[in-house]
């Protein structure tokens, strides 16, 4: 009888759930357009970079830029959620209300077009970011006459962004350049229990033209302006695998340094040096070798002063060290012969001409060079004479060399044999 044992039981589906993400991906190839989450046009999913795509409806009141509000429909597997950006048919969309997960197939919310790209400095360092601005004015012009003489301003602004790191820095007291005219922040909230939307309420301000940019629209640009000094280098190397320090400096017309939290470091290319700024000092490590380079940039007001710093990455290069010596009577001195000795140090073998050595005999030898039976003569730093002045009896001596620079022993207890002459 034929063995079903490791037979492949059928496996029951769920057609609900088959049959909903069916018609959700049918529906998704018919209305499904690409669309951008927070700049990024793809996600890391199950080890695979998959393209965002989703359903976007229209949802609010069309031709009514303030109101402009649509409804999107998006996949379980993505991350998405309250505050984000979304980019769809060119337009910047803010998430303006919490991502609906009670379908089983697929999640839902709302979004915003957002009507501007706001720009503030903090710290010397331009930030951006889109925003939905909504005039909060209750009068046409901002004012209104009560009485003869008496004006009632109310010139406000609101505006909404992500509350992520960048739009952190707003602060109250924070000034803003749009809609031809100047802004101050007076009041910062959060419209969401997650913290996801950063509300500001701005109120009007004047255009100071000495330090406001009007025309890149960005607010104190030009305050506390200064002349500064940079000592940046040009380029270096490094070797694979070993770390390199750089110093720099940016100075302004006092000597003051710059702040150099501010400054930007990096890289045309990670894989070939790894780069950290510290207080004005880049640290790299050399991972690979290649030329490539480094970009600093130092916020000043509006724009950056920008350096190009390059660099090249080389193998280690390995000192290879060898010793050769020479006894130009050969390792037998005869009685009233003088040998030279001579000691030579190679490195990738080039003669190294900074050999200094010392030597040194064995008890026995020592007693006969006090009793100038032996004589020995220095040379030079590398070479010296062994003469056999009265030994006549075979008499073996041992011979050690050091190279003074390295402490590397040359020769060690190594014999030379004294016989009588002729």
């Amino acid at each position: 009888m034929k063995d079903y044992s490791n037979y492949k039981k059928h496996v029951q589906i769920d057609m609900k759930d088959y049959s909903g993400k069916f018609h959700f991906n049918e529906q998704l190839k018919q209305e499904g357009t690409d669309i951008k989450i927070n700049g990024k046009s793809t996600q890391l999913i199950n080890g695979e970079e998959k393209v965002i795509r989703a359903i976007v409806r229209n949802s609010g009141v069309e031709n009514k830029e303030a109101n402009e509000e649509r409804s999107i429909m998006i996949g379980k597997e993505y991350a998405y959620k309250y505050g984000d950006y979304v980019e769809y048919l060119e337009d910047i969309y803010l998430t303006n209300v919490s991502v609906d997960k009670d379908n089983p197939f697929f999640n839902t919310a709302k979004m915003k077009r957002t009507n501007h790209l706001f720009k503030w400095i903090y710290k010397g360092v331009v930030y951006s970011a889109y925003g939905i601005g909504t005039n909060q004015t209750k009068y046409t012009l901002g004012t209104s006459n009560l009485v003869v003489g008496i004006t009632e301003s109310d010139s406000r602004y609101s505006i909404d962004f992500p509350n992520n790191v960048n739009c952190k820095t707003i602060k109250v007291g924070q000034r803003f350049i749009f809609n031809d005219g100047a802004w101050k922040v007076t009041q910062i909230e959060y419209v969401s229990s997650q913290d996801a939307i950063r509300s500001i309420l701005l109120g009007q301000d004047s255009i100071n033209y000495e330090i406001d940019d009007t025309e890149h629209e960005i607010a104190g640009a030009y305050e506390n302006k200064h002349t500064y000094t940079y000592d940046i280098p040009t380029s270096f190397e490094v070797a694979n695998g070993s770390e390199y320090t750089i110093n720099y400096s940016v100075k302004d017309e006092s000597g003051k340094d710059f702040d150099y939290s501010l400054v930007n470091v990096t890289t045309t290319n990670n894989t070939l040096v790894q780069v950290t700024n510290t207080n004005g000092v880049i640290s790299i490590k050399g991972l690979s070798v290649g030329a490539g380079s480094i970009k600093l940039s130092v916020p000043i007001g509006s724009s950056s002063q920008d350096f190009d710093i390059s660099f090249e990455v080389k193998d280690i290069v390995v000192d290879k060290i060898e010793y050769k010596y020479d006894f130009k009577q050969g390792t037998t001195i005869k009685q009233y012969v003088t040998n030279l000795v001579t000691i030579t140090k190679l490195n990738k073998g080039i003669k190294d001409d900074t050999l200094k050595i010392n030597y040194s005999f064995d008890n026995n030898t020592q007693i006969l060079i006090n009793a100038k039976k032996i004589i020995i003569t220095d040379i030079n730093n590398s070479s010296f004479n062994i003469k056999n002045a009265l030994v006549s009896t075979k008499t073996i001596i041992y011979l050690t060399v050091n190279d003074i620079g390295t402490g590397t022993k040359i020769l060690d207890n190594f014999p030379l044999t004294l016989i009588t002459g002729i």
